[in-house]
């Protein structure tokens, strides 16, 4: 029997201070939100140079945060089936998500400044290809479509590949073969099914996801997806477009884009 797939982990420090549990004390808390990537496999070729500088940026206002995150996780864990855990996160950090396609996402808890930072990082991936300048890098479009990869070429991009709007799954598995096996087996194929338990495919005229809490946590895991795409060598732009609205994410504002998700599926739960 194989074992199955575990396309992403969250790590909760309860045990340490600054990780509001209860949203109605988050709610009186204001705070600002920086982003900063340490690193990423970007850095690793000289070709990087040639993508936009990613500048890390102090944003105003995202209140509630980490209680926002606290209950995304919930219905992340929820929908992958995990036992949640209860452990220190590395490096201080008081919230991780932990994919096994190599992103890492941290909370850390600034008490000297009051500023709440998220860092963001990705792993080096295999068999990585760079495109040529800035103006030949991919712009894709993640929509989940029944029956297909639910990765498209942007057609509005002029320098994608001309005359092909689908990504297949075989290009998927050789552009990025470390994502690949955790994008199909996990995350797409619980769509998948769950579109078919709803009825979907039967003209049920239901919700693909039975409840919030389950759409939530399947949004929040597929927007670690284009966060990780644009960290390579030959993504400029990827707009995620699920039901809680249209997000075009390029890696200068990773930052932005984030808190608007965040502040979008929060409202749901």
């Amino acid at each position: 029997m194989t074992t199955p797939l575990r396309p992403l982990e969250v790590f909760i420090s309860q045990a340490q201070p600054g990780v509001i549990l209860d949203p109605d004390q988050s709610s009186r808390r204001e705070g600002k939100l920086s982003w900063h990537r340490k690193s990423s496999i970007l850095d690793q070729n000289p070709e990087s140079t040639r993508l936009p500088p990613y500048k890390p940026t102090c944003l105003p206002g995202l209140t509630a945060l980490k209680a926002i995150l606290w209950k995304c996780t919930q219905s992340v864990l929820s929908l992958w089936r995990q036992p949640f855990p209860a452990r220190y996160c590395p490096d201080n950090g008081r919230l991780l998500f932990k994919t096994a396609y190599g992103l890492r996402l941290i909370v850390h808890n600034n008490g000297d400044t009051g500023c709440t930072t998220i860092e963001i990082t990705a792993g080096q991936s295999p068999n990585r290809r760079v495109r040529g300048g800035i103006g030949q890098l991919y712009h894709y479009r993640l929509v989940p479509d029944w029956q297909t990869s639910f990765l498209w070429y942007d057609t509005r991009w002029p320098h994608n590949p001309p005359g092909e709007a689908h990504v297949d799954e075989e290009t998927i598995e050789e552009r990025y073969p470390t994502l690949a096996p955790f994008y199909y087996y996990a995350w797409q194929t619980s769509y998948e099914d769950s579109f078919t338990a709803q009825g979907c495919d039967r003209g049920s005229g239901l919700d693909v996801f039975p409840d919030a809490a389950s759409r939530v946590g399947w949004e929040v895991g597929g927007f670690l997806f284009p966060c990780w795409l644009v960290l390579q060598g030959d993504v400029e732009q990827v707009k995620y477009e699920v039901a809680t609205g249209t997000y075009s994410i390029r890696r200068e504002n990773l930052s932005s884009v984030a808190q608007t998700f965040l502040a979008d599926v929060d409202a749901l739960l």
